[in-house]
């Protein structure tokens, strides 16, 4: 647990969560329009119909690995801002921003602490809970945790079922694709739709509260230091005496 004497100042994370929501939107989007061109796939489509569907699903999923490569390295970089801001907030934080992104690489680890990580800067970052004397205290108004639990529940299962479909993909990749790999692509699609929306709405919550907080509060926001002087060197007083 780290403890801080004088908590560093409110650092606004407003643009990388902006970005960061924009790009997990813009993915569930893409899966929105897998989802649809496999569902036109089972139900529809065949022969050049189909080649032209399994055409678009493989662009889409081009797609969705630069959207996804981009929104995790935003998506990580807005953590560490969001997490750092507890220092403005409480006394004391359960580990360090280096910590908080650390966690997602670590196997095992990474399908729990990310989740405290959130949960304890979804908890601090609320206005309406009081962190002054060194321990949480509710007020009117708290939110509860229900959307974090929810969001990553879905995150888990969209990487489960995806984990399927990729392997399935990969089997059926020469040959004509079987409807259970159709069906699976459907289910990854729509809960990783889901998980992302969630992602969105996680970020763009903890965002605003962060902001609440500073304000309601009196929180100072950084402000960058003063420019160096032109010349350390003393200066030769003018004029005569």
């Amino acid at each position: 647990m780290n403890a801080y004497p004088q908590p560093p100042r409110f650092v606004t994370a407003r643009l990388r969560a902006q970005l960061t929501t924009a790009l997990l939107l813009i993915d569930g989007g893409l899966c929105l329009i897998a989802v649809v061109v496999l569902l036109l796939i089972l139900g529809h489509l065949s022969g050049a119909s189909a080649d032209i569907g399994r055409l678009t699903i493989g662009l889409v999923a081009l797609a969705k690995i630069a959207v996804r490569l981009t929104t995790v390295v935003l998506f990580l970089m807005w953590l560490h801002r969001a997490y750092e801001n507890l220092r403005a907030f409480a006394p004391r934080t359960e580990t360090s921003p280096g910590w908080a992104v650390g966690y997602w690489f670590i196997p095992f680890a990474n399908f729990v602490r990310p989740f405290q990580v959130v949960k304890e800067i979804w908890i601090k970052s609320d206005p309406a809970v009081d962190f002054t004397n060194g321990y949480g205290k509710l007020g009117e108004g708290a939110r509860t945790t229900t959307l974090l639990g929810f969001w990553w529940g879905f995150w888990l299962l969209s990487n489960f079922a995806n984990g399927i479909y990729n392997r399935l993909n990969w089997k059926d990749r020469l040959g004509r694709i079987p409807v259970e790999t159709l069906w699976a692509g459907v289910a990854s699609n729509l809960l990783t739709l889901v998980a992302a929306v969630l992602a969105a709405s996680v970020v763009w919550t903890i965002n605003r509260m962060q902001s609440e907080k500073s304000q309601r509060h009196g929180y100072d926001l950084w402000t960058p230091p003063p420019p160096p002087p032109d010349s350390f060197e003393p200066r030769t007083p003018t004029g005569t005496y």
